[in-house]
């Protein structure tokens, strides 16, 4: 937590410290962002980024540590730093992202949502560089004003004494939109399933609207349309999955599950696209077509993203988690039919169990389905239970039903 002294813009110590070096032991990724000045009014204002990676521990420098707001600076260690430019328009949010490999040791600062290669890159071992309680770490947040220097280990640049630093009219306020960890298992059969986990969260649309586009397309309205573009990718995924796979031609089992599987993901996916996003689209362009005021242009889009999201279950939570679940099983089976290393028997029993997996989530998700449309809170429920067991095979109530 980082105070600033009333009427002074002075940095000050509060009762949790003040600067993330005082937490003694620590590992640091620090985002200088300065605005540069617009030149024109054409222009597309522009800022200046720097990334540094730091490390603090007890073993730099003399060991010593400071005790209260007058003893000398915590001394820090630069491990790389890298500059950048990009665009800043108003309301623009940047992604950072921060990835360590621990085979490697290697330690990786991405800015942007585009990113492909890494800003600043550092070589280094956590677990032997700093004490890890129980092999975790605790994340955390520190706004510091824009002039601050640290104490670095054979830095260059001068030292100046933290607590005289202040904020200025240079120093802008920062909002953190959101965060998030992962973890990628090293496993083949862990890692093959932390990248479809990938697919479905962590794959996101980032778009840049010019003045007044925000005015309509707020950062809530974003976030909505990335939890259905989420949802869509992730079944778009998997069903290319299913068609792309190259199975034997006298393994029946296979060619059946996959039949399954692709199924129920093709229908829901058109149910996705066709019944909803595409019927509720059209609604928002006569709307607006027929709108008198800006305010009209505005409810028109507020009204079509809560029938989208409303229809794709996004605010049914439990029946959202029920199918993304189906969605998953479909995906292993898919990892299952590629690996090669696993004989026969052992393939088909696994086959086996996640059908009988698959059946009783379907099974589930017909249900649920089936109890939201009779509290009326999906109209156009019906067509996809139509599609899905028009025949009764899944819910079990047809001739060939769940055999």
């Amino acid at each position: 937590a980082v105070d600033i002294e009333k009427g002074s813009g002075r940095v000050t110590r509060g009762a949790e410290g003040s600067l993330w070096t005082d937490l003694g032991e620590c590992l640091a990724l620090e985002i200088t962002y300065r605005a540069l000045p617009n030149k024109g009014l054409s222009t597309t204002p522009s800022a200046e980024v720097t990334m540094a990676l730091y490390v603090c521990h007890p073993g730099l420098g003399d060991g010593r540590r400071c005790i209260g707001a007058t003893a000398a600076r915590t001394p820090v260690q630069q491990l790389a730093v890298g500059r950048l430019k990009t665009s800043a328009p108003r309301s623009m949010v940047h992604l950072v992202r921060l990835w360590y490999n621990a085979q490697t040791t290697e330690l990786q600062a991405f800015f942007g949502a585009d990113a492909v290669a890494p800003t600043c890159v550092a070589k280094l071992d956590i677990s032997a560089t700093i004490s890890l309680d129980l092999g975790c770490g605790y994340i955390g947040f520190c706004l510091l004003p824009l002039e601050h220097q640290h104490h670095v280990i054979g830095g260059k640049s001068k030292s100046v004494d933290a607590l005289e630093v202040r904020y200025s009219a240079l120093d802008r306020p920062v909002s953190i939109v959101s965060w998030r960890h992962t973890m990628h298992a090293v496993s083949p059969t862990a890692a093959s399933k932390q990248e479809t986990e990938a697919w479905f969260t962590s794959t996101e649309l980032s778009y840049r609207a010019p003045w007044p586009l925000p005015l309509v397309i707020t950062r809530e309205s974003l976030e909505q349309y990335n939890r259905i573009f989420k949802l869509l990718l992730a079944f778009k995924h998997v069903h290319l999955e299913l068609q792309h796979l190259d199975l034997p031609r006298k393994n029946t089992l296979a060619w059946a599950l996959r039949s399954e599987f692709s199924y129920f993901v093709s229908q829901v996916l058109l149910y996705f696209q066709q019944d909803v996003i595409e019927a509720a689209h059209h609604g928002l362009l006569q709307a607006v077509d027929a709108s008198q005021e800006f305010n009209d242009v505005i409810q028109a889009h507020e009204e079509f993203l809560s029938i989208a999201t409303t229809n794709c279950f996004l605010r049914a939570p439990e029946l959202h988690g029920a199918i993304m679940s189906a969605l998953r099983t479909a995906s292993s089976f898919c990892s299952t039919t590629r690996e090669s290393d696993k004989a026969g028997s052992a393939k088909t029993r696994e086959m086996l169990r996640l059908q009988s997996e698959f059946l009783d989530e379907v099974r589930s998700i017909l249900s649920m389905m089936i109890t939201l449309h009779r509290q009326g809170a999906h109209l156009r429920m019906p067509q996809l239970l139509l599609r899905l067991d028009y025949n009764g095979y899944f819910s079990g109530t047809g001739s060939t039903g769940g055999s």
